[in-house]
């Protein structure tokens, strides 16, 4: 008998919980934008490889299991998180100075951008500013992303995961 109440217990639980998410979400805006701008001291030429090479980014992305390419033209590849398939393309490329990549998968609950700016900032540093734009179409998911992770602070997980391959970093604030 105390494990039917265990049970409902949980089953009640997990449902106020996923309840509470869609109503915290529903509050939240569907579209977001954020700005994080991070120095390296390392060269425009090494910091915009590390980025560009996509084929690369399993070394040094721990979440990322592998890159598989789909086309070079234009560039569209698949990421895969232990299972998890995104996939991506490259929509602008501006040599040494900018590139946006979405998600190119228009079924996902989500969608996004995100603009890899780089500029040097004296000899051998560089500034990094990351542009992510997105629309989160499911209420938990907004309030999952926001609540539980912040935007900003996941955009500055990825910039801290080239660390391994650029040295320390040190972000910037932007107002």
């Amino acid at each position: 008998m105390r494990w039917v109440q265990f049970t409902l217990g949980t089953l009640a639980a997990m449902g106020a919980a996923f309840g509470f998410g869609w109503y915290r979400g529903n509050q939240l805006p569907v579209d977001h934008k954020v700005v994080v701008s991070a120095r390296f001291k390392c060269s425009v030429d090494r910091l915009w490889h590390l980025i560009d090479d996509i084929k690369t980014h399993p070394t040094w992305r721990p979440e990322l299991t592998s890159v598989s390419l789909v086309s070079q033209n234009p560039d569209l590849w698949e990421e895969n998180y232990e299972g998890t398939l995104l996939r991506l393309r490259t929509d602008e490329r501006v040599e040494g100075e900018k590139l946006v990549r979405v998600l190119a998968d228009m079924e996902l609950p989500y969608q996004g951008s995100w603009t890899y700016e780089v500029a040097a900032q004296g000899e051998e540093a560089s500034l990094l500013t990351v542009t992510e734009i997105a629309h989160i179409k499911n209420p938990v998911f907004r309030f999952v992303a926001q609540g539980f992770f912040g935007y900003e602070e996941s955009l500055k997980i990825g910039i801290r995961e080239m660390e391994s391959q650029l040295g320390p970093v040190e972000f910037i604030p932007t107002p």
